[in-house]
Formats: structure tokens, sequence, C-alpha cells
């Protein structure tokens, strides 16, 4: 079965963290439909080719080092 994070967190490592857990895909909230319906047909796609190598979102926000 194929599995979608959905979470409030939106950074580069906590997408890593999803996927490397197991995740097929990350979304974080507030998610539009739009990127709900991209998110499912990405995952539906993939099929049996394994995890996804990026997040649903394209491009995530980094933490900035201080």
């Amino acid at each position: 079965s194929r599995l979608i994070a959905l979470t409030g967190y939106a950074l580069a490592e906590d997408v890593e963290r999803a996927l490397a857990a197991g995740f097929d895909a990350h979304l974080s909230k507030p998610v539009s439909l739009q990127r709900l319906r991209e998110a499912l047909a990405g995952v539906a796609l993939r099929g049996g080719e394994g995890r996804a190598a990026q997040s649903a979102e394209g491009s995530t926000p980094t933490r900035s080092r201080a």
C-alpha cells in the first residue's frame, strides 16, 4: 500500500524524515485540493516502483542556521 504523510512540518529535513520512515510522499498543511490530487496521482502512477524520491510539495523551505 501507498502512504502519504500529511503534517504541519514543511522543512526539507521533515520531508526527508517522512520518506525515510516509509512514506511515499509528503504534504504539509494547509494542503490545497490540487496538491492532494497531484500527490495521489503521483503515488498511484508509481505503483510498485518504490518510495518517492521527492516530496509531493516540490521545493521545500530549508531551515537557516543562525
